[in-house]
């Protein structure tokens, strides 16, 4: 019986010690974020993003056309047809999809990845959807709060001020079809 007391007690206090963290960010955003594009193939600075290794593409959607460009400054527009009018463009300020040049741990891939093309910082702060710009090959960064983010380590802050990483969406890529969404 001491013994199954005893048992108990550490079993509370490693219980008690695993729930005791202060934030957890998780791996994705908490918000809402819906893009489901096709034809890839049809956009070079889209399809060049997730097909090659540390290359991104902006995406942002303005009235009836996609806009496209990547830091290699190829920039390309796609119209918005009537049977995408039955999909629905969900994002704070648009996306930024690529291809990581650093492998993931576990399984040695490379990553696809999608992240918000606002700012979380002054998102955060104040509320502002700034758009990021690209800073040279795999870096964005914004000219309100002048924090650079590294695209090819998951959107860590790269700069001296620290800070929140950029805002990760689920994405999907396959028969030519890019699906983001959270």
């Amino acid at each position: 019986m001491k013994r199954l007391a005893w048992l108990a007690a550490w079993a509370g206090v490693l219980l008690g010690l695993t729930s005791c963290a202060d934030e957890v960010d998780s791996v994705y955003a908490n918000f809402r974020a819906s893009f489901n594009f096709s034809p890839v193939t049809a956009v070079v600075p889209l399809n060049t993003a997730v097909n090659n290794a540390g290359e991104f593409c902006r995406v942002w959607k303005q009235s009836d056309s996609y806009y496209f460009d990547n830091a290699a400054g190829q920039s390309q527009t796609y119209p918005i047809l009537a049977t995408d009018a039955y999909t629905t463009w969900q994002t704070l300020s648009g996306f930024i999809v690529g291809t990581t040049n650093i492998p993931d741990i576990g399984t040695g891939q490379l990553t696809l990845v999608a992240y918000d093309l606002a700012c979380p910082n002054c998102f955060t702060e104040s509320t502002i959807t700034r758009r990021l710009d690209f800073d040279g090959g795999g870096a964005v960064s914004c000219g309100r709060c002048h924090r650079t983010y590294d695209l090819n380590n998951f959107g860590v802050v790269s700069s001296s001020e620290g800070g929140r990483s950029l805002f990760r969406y689920r994405v999907y890529f396959a028969s030519n079809r890019l699906v983001v969404q959270n």
